[in-house]
């Protein structure tokens, strides 16, 4: 009789999913000069912090790195991503080993040139 659940519903017999994180921030801003756009939205996390990127305005084949500007002005490569042909991708994501209260700025780069900078809120 102990097995008639799990026979019943496998599911039940699995491990919860993960939960996908709880967004703390989000800030946004644009670049008239570049025509980039950017989003980005972030959660604390145990091992540091959450982050994701969404961009419009960046033409595709465009290889992208994502920047976070720490308390004390350093930055730190937190991803990167090609923009896809045809079709806008959801959100990028990317991660930093430090707390999201430390979070000063955001800012997405081609290379060394700046498309958009993003103050954290």
């Amino acid at each position: 009789a102990a097995v008639a659940p799990h026979v019943l519903h496998p599911a039940a017999a699995l491990p919860p999913a993960v939960a996908a994180p709880r967004w703390a921030g989000m800030t946004e801003a644009a670049n008239p000069v570049t025509g980039a756009w950017a989003a980005i939205r972030y959660a604390p996390e145990p091992w540091g912090t959450a982050l994701e990127a969404r961009v419009t305005g960046i033409p595709a084949g465009t290889r992208c790195q994502f920047w976070v500007t720490g308390t004390r002005g350093q930055d730190f490569a937190a991803g990167g991503w090609s923009i896809p042909a045809g079709s806008q991708r959801g959100w990028y994501p990317a991660s930093v080993p430090f707390a999201a209260a430390s979070l000063r700025g955001f800012e997405i780069t081609v290379g060394s040139r700046a498309l958009v900078a993003i103050p954290a809120r």
